[in-house]
């Protein structure tokens, strides 16, 4: 599905050094969703999303955004612990 390799050419992207482009893939991608019918992959999906943004909001030195995602994405697995 599109949101695979999107998802693959935001990490691309970061790797080589091309940040604010990645940003923008997963912030596109985290509207995009749900990513399939499976509401836990999906959940699961969005927390990666925003640890990989918070990763590259660290990268620049952005350590409020960074906390920001690196915060949604855990509450999105306190959730999802909570429901298994």
């Amino acid at each position: 599905r599109d949101t695979i390799v999107i998802c693959e050419l935001a990490d691309q992207c970061r790797a080589s050094g091309y940040i604010r482009y990645a940003i923008q893939c997963y912030l596109y991608l985290l509207d995009d969703q749900p990513a399939s019918g499976d509401p836990h992959f999906d959940q699961v999906h969005r927390s990666r999303l925003h640890n990989n943004l918070a990763t590259c909001y660290q990268d620049l030195n952005d350590n409020e955004n960074a906390l920001r995602h690196y915060q949604s994405s855990l509450k999105i697995l306190e959730n999802e612990n909570i429901k298994d």
